[in-house]
């Protein structure tokens, strides 16, 4: 499950990004903050089926008549595990962070400034507190970065001009990405540490649907014993793709983190590599979409 960027989506974020000195300065803003949101969204997905996994994983159990039935069964790990939903609010805080920063990239008059500083501002402010559950050390982003942040945002103005938009994006990246590092760092880290435990969920669910499958065969019509080989084979999918799914999630958010540092660079060196300001935003947008597809090929239907 190792995404490879294609030519074509190489090609398209070079058309997309060579020209930002001139025509479009902010564009590799936005092709980031469009990535970093997809892979905020699909990393999200993903804890929602491992909740639902979860949850599953003990329906199974009692279905079998291996467990007695109680309310706990209906309990997913997201509402026991406060790891687990720390993740979540993290990635919640980086997706909010880059929809702000492309609100900021792109706002021109009052009224867009105020809703998009709104908006980055909670966004920092819970990524400093979810990066400090993460790492348990201290904040990233300190009250003066913020204030700087803060400061450079409404320098934008009434009339906010590619140049100005240009600087309050400077100020933003440069101070914000000690945290981003940070917490991107955690999430890799976690998602990591978190592959035996998948793994072992992935192979109980697919041992108890197939056992329970066996024991129903010979009473299932064509159609139904077919609608659950198919679930069946999404179960293990699942379990055999398991390592490398939770690998995907956490190399995209090192790349997250790669491509914030590039962005970063590109507004605080003259000499940076556009080429590789490409490449990193291209190797996220190219997790996203391999965790994507993984999250389709798990919901197959019968033909």
């Amino acid at each position: 499950m190792k995404p490879r960027l294609s030519p074509l989506l190489l090609l398209a974020a070079l058309l997309g990004l060579s020209g930002c000195a001139t025509e479009d300065q902010l564009s590799h803003v936005r092709a980031f903050s469009a990535a970093a949101t997809c892979y905020s969204t699909e990393a999200r997905e993903a804890f929602t089926q491992i909740n639902d996994l979860s949850v599953e994983r003990k329906l199974s159990e009692v279905a079998l008549k291996a467990q007695p039935l109680d309310e706990s069964a209906f309990t997913g790990v997201l509402d026991t595990d406060q790891r687990l939903a720390a993740r979540l609010q993290a990635l919640t805080a980086l997706g909010a962070y880059a929809a702000a920063l492309n609100s900021v990239a792109t706002a021109d008059n009052r009224e867009a400034v105020d809703q998009s500083s709104a908006a980055l501002y909670g966004a920092l402010v819970s990524a400093r507190d979810d990066c400090a559950k993460l790492t348990g050390k201290g904040a990233a982003l300190t009250d003066a970065d913020l204030g700087l942040v803060a400061t450079a945002v409404k320098a934008l103005g009434a009339a906010a001009t590619e140049a100005k938009r240009a600087e309050a994006i400077r100020t933003i990246v440069d101070r914000t990405d000690p945290a981003i590092q940070s917490l991107c760092a955690a999430l890799a880290a976690d998602f990591r540490a978190s592959v035996d435990s998948f793994r072992t969920m992935t192979d109980s669910i697919f041992t108890d649907q197939f056992v329970a499958y066996r024991r129903a065969a010979p009473t299932l019509s064509y159609e139904a014993g077919l609608s659950r080989l198919h679930a069946l084979r999404a179960a293990n999918l699942g379990r055999t793709h398991a390592a490398d799914f939770l690998e995907s999630l956490s190399q995209a958010a090192l790349a997250l983190a790669r491509a914030h540092a590039a962005v970063k660079d590109s507004f605080g060196s003259a000499s940076h590599n556009p080429a590789e300001l490409v490449k990193a935003i291209g190797q996220l947008k190219a997790y996203a979409d391999d965790i994507k597809s993984f999250h389709a090929s798990l919901k197959i239907s019968p033909p």
